[in-house]
């Protein structure tokens, strides 16, 4: 008996019939923790549980120790790769996700062509390790709304699983479609870099998201960029101008910046954005140049919405994900600089949720909206929850 198959198992065919581990354990009498076990390939079942599991989740001592894992329906994959890092999920057309993987920066721009496509290739290989193959994926990928980028990717990935069919498009394309129904919007990704698009519900037109060369406002690069700018010009004033925040920020570098200014050089954009919390909760304790530079990048960010709204047919609604879009203070910011009557939907599904949806549509996939939705995010937070433990 493979105990190991078996965890995998008995998990996929809970969370495959929306079950959580408390309700089995409630059926066969025993503990919540006692699931754990059997769920993490600690311990194995009695006979009387093994059989009373069989019956009660409709699947039969073969399967549940077979060496591949109890699915219900063809698998696809889906892939958010942004600057920062890459997730791939692993799910079937039911909805249950069967893998969840995060790795590095598969955006093209940040890393360079050769180093994107071998992150998700990796990612690729690691989903199929252990798994039957999928029939397709859909990977939205930060620098991937350049033409050349998303081609030379998508050629890469088909030449690597010419089975498989492979879809690659920008990473805006999993906010987009991360909320069903809408027509007409603007995207917005706040994150490490930021990035603005409209959708006239047939085309993405690209107002913002040319890389931190050129975007000067709304990421997490440009708020922790600022607060560094701001820190520097205090230690030449002696501390007269942005003290608070100063020493917050060189307390998080471990010293005095003008010492190892060449660490900021050394070290990719994501450095420098790693300081924006630093400027968030000092903003949450008042400090005045943190409050500003918080306001001055949702005001930046906002001016470019508001271009994008008035040049491209895309309505009212604006699209808000990323890291920053978790920050009530930007988003305050945010929603006091845009245009009265804007509705602003702060994205709260994970991207690669979008980009699951996006690989269904684009291979007409038909499925019970709400039945999917909820299963799809109950095993996507069991094997999220898992990885913390």
């Amino acid at each position: 008996m493979d105990i190991r198959c078996f965890a995998d198992n008995l998990r996929a065919a809970r969370s495959s019939r929306g079950l959580r581990q408390k309700d089995v354990a409630g059926a066969l009498h025993v503990t919540p923790q006692t699931i754990s076990k059997w769920e993490k390939g600690l311990a194995l079942p009695d006979t009387e549980n093994l059989l009373a599991l069989s019956a009660m989740l409709g699947v039969s001592l073969n399967a549940l120790f077979a060496d591949v894992p109890v699915e219900n329906g063809r698998a696809y994959l889906a892939v958010d790769g942004g600057g920062s890092k890459t997730v791939f999920v692993r799910f079937t057309e039911d909805g249950t996700v069967t893998d969840v993987i995060s790795l590095g920066a598969s955006n093209p721009n940040v890393v360079g062509d050769e180093a994107a496509l071998s992150v998700l290739k990796h990612g690729v290989d690691l989903v199929s390790a252990h798994r039957p193959s999928f029939c397709a994926l859909f990977a939205g990928v930060s620098g991937c709304g350049l033409a050349s980028k998303a081609i030379a990717v998508q050629k890469g990935l088909q030449q690597a699983y010419p089975d498989v069919k492979v879809f690659v498009d920008t990473d805006v394309r999993n906010v987009l479609h991360s909320v069903r129904g809408l027509r007409r919007c603007a995207v917005v990704i706040a994150g490490t870099g930021s990035s603005v698009f409209a959708w006239n519900g047939s085309t993405l037109d690209r107002f913002g998201g040319f890389g931190y060369l050129f975007d000067c406002v709304g990421s997490g690069y440009d708020v922790g960029r600022d607060a560094v700018r701001l820190t520097l010009t205090a230690e030449n004033r002696l501390r007269k101008d942005g003290a608070a925040l100063a020493s917050e920020i060189e307390r998080a570098f471990g010293g005095r910046l003008i010492d190892d200014l060449a660490r900021f050089y050394e070290r990719d954009r994501t450095y420098i954005a790693s300081f924006a919390p630093v400027v968030f909760r000092c903003a949450a304790d008042g400090d005045e140049n943190a409050v500003a530079i918080i306001e001055n990048n949702a005001a930046g960010l906002a001016r470019v919405i508001e271009r994008a709204r008035s040049v491209a047919d895309c309505g009212e609604t604006v699209l808000l994900s990323g890291g920053l879009a978790n920050e009530p203070l930007f988003v305050a910011a945010l929603e006091r600089n845009l245009a009265a009557g804007t509705r602003l939907i702060r994205v709260e599904a994970p991207q690669v949720y979008g980009a699951a949806l996006r690989v269904l549509e684009l291979t007409d996939t038909a499925v019970d909206e709400k039945a999917f939705d909820e299963r799809f995010f109950a095993t996507f937070s069991d094997l999220i929850n898992k990885e913390k433990e």
